[in-house]
């Protein structure tokens, strides 16, 4: 699960780093390409989310990261839902904390 992580984290550092983002986030007629690259990292990001919750979460709890981890995770998923940047069928691996969240996001945003 590590290695998954690391991966993540490599292919986020390369788009990021690679000014490729920037030049494409500057051109007006690129955005469809750049929302593409942001809906890659975010859903790079919300893998690694997924992998933490499922696997290392009782770790986290025992060490008091737990809230430091949902207050982080719940920021993330309001800008997910708000930009719509993460398919829904990436949601599976932990639906149940998702939905939460969603329900969270519902209450506090204006229909």
């Amino acid at each position: 699960m590590l290695k998954i992580i690391r991966i993540c984290r490599s292919f986020i550092s390369y788009l990021l780093s690679s000014n490729l983002c920037i030049q494409i986030a500057l051109a007006p007629n690129e955005i469809p390409i750049f929302r593409k690259y942001v809906k890659k990292v975010m859903s790079k990001f919300f893998r690694v989310y997924a992998i933490v919750y499922s696997t290392y979460f009782p770790i986290l709890e025992s060490v008091g990261a737990a809230n430091h981890l949902n207050t982080s995770f719940k920021h993330f998923m309001f800008f997910v839902f708000e930009y719509k940047c993460v398919d829904q069928k990436e949601f599976d691996a932990i639906r149940t904390l998702v939905d939460n969240m969603r329900q969270q996001f519902d209450s506090v945003t204006p229909s």
